[in-house]
């Protein structure tokens, strides 16, 4: 069974203006911060022209509270491969958006 991958929409400064998706969400993102368009995730719903960041949720992907500061301890915890793992979903969902015909990166 495949693992699913969250991430952080932020659409402000303040560590609470986020709104967290999973990987399936991740191109409506993209595409909504490219075009400056509404758009709406099971979650919330966000402007993209107020969309600061898409980032790894890994909070919610270990079970912490969505505003819990992860610490040095945490990270080495989680593993530098699902961090990786998140960086390269994200990479592979810009491309589809930004450039549809280059090569997509596999995951491990």
């Amino acid at each position: 069974m495949k693992k699913t991958l969250y991430y952080k929409v932020k659409f402000g400064f303040k560590d609470d203006e986020f709104v967290s998706i999973n990987q399936d969400e991740i191109r409506k993102a993209i595409y909504a911060q490219v075009n400056g368009g509404i758009v709406i995730f099971n979650g919330g719903s966000v402007s993209g022209n107020n969309i600061i960041a898409i980032t790894p949720d890994l909070n919610r992907a270990l079970g912490f509270n969505p505003t819990y500061k992860l610490t040095g301890e945490d990270y080495r915890a989680i593993g530098e491969g699902v961090i990786e793992e998140h960086r390269i979903a994200l990479e592979n969902a810009k491309l589809s958006v930004t450039d549809p015909h280059k090569d997509i990166k596999k995951l491990r």
